[in-house]
């Protein structure tokens, strides 16, 4: 009786420290959420190409950005606008479905805590600041073609600096593509049509976040069953 009476005393511990791993544990280590943003990643890239493209066939027909008419600019900003908004809905609720699968009882705002903690910001701040200083004066100094490689690189550097926090490893592709693309693009800006260096950098940069975490997880999965 004092057998089972323990046994069942040990259970319950067990069972305690196991829950309060798992509470002091960020669920950020437990699930992969680069499987929940690999479709926004593909949608997102796919809209950069497709609407650069179309800009770039607009600049062609009109002769310039600034000759295309008021009516057409305003649909674009619209179009612009639902796709970052869409985009921005679907990684929420795509990570949600992703994390859910492990943490059922998990809300938005509890996810929301998990991904932009205090660590985060921590990291993200120098660079943000940096970025918003950098695009501001490259605008009033005459040096705008510079804008996108320059956010192109910085984001790199953002993106390997997060990786480990939010363990997304498998954008170090996507990393690696933005910081050389991008720094190829500062010695060419001078030639380049803006857009046309839009989808070399991030165009095909979220492409590659999409195709890395494909290529990833099968391998992974495979690797679990054998």
């Amino acid at each position: 009786m004092d057998e089972f009476k323990n046994t069942e005393e040990l259970i319950k511990d067990l069972q305690f420290i196991k829950e309060a791993v798992k509470k002091n544990n960020s669920v950020l280590k437990r699930v992969p959420i680069s499987e929940g943003l690999k479709q926004t990643a593909l949608i997102t890239g796919i809209l950069i190409i497709l609407i650069s493209a179309a800009i770039i066939l607009l600049e062609c027909y009109y002769g310039s950005y600034s000759a295309i008419p008021g009516t057409v600019k305003l649909i674009l900003y619209i179009v612009i606008a639902i796709s970052a908004a869409a985009a921005a809905i679907k990684k929420i609720t795509d990570i949600l479905k992703v994390v859910r699968k492990s943490e059922q009882d998990i809300s938005i705002m509890k996810l929301f805590n998990e991904l932009y903690i205090r660590r985060f910001w921590t990291v993200v701040y120098p660079f943000f600041i940096t970025i918003t200083a950098f695009i501001i004066y490259f605008s009033v100094s005459g040096l705008a073609r510079l804008i996108i490689p320059f956010t192109a690189v910085m984001a790199s550097l953002v993106l390997f600096n997060i990786q480990p926090i939010l363990n997304v490893r498998e954008t170090a592709v996507s990393c690696h593509w933005l910081l050389f693309s991008g720094i190829l693009s500062l010695f060419a800006a001078e030639k380049w049509n803006p857009l046309v260096i839009l989808i070399l950098t991030f165009g095909i940069g979220m492409i590659l976040i999409y195709v890395s975490v494909k290529a990833s997880y099968p391998k992974e999965k495979s690797g679990k069953l054998g």
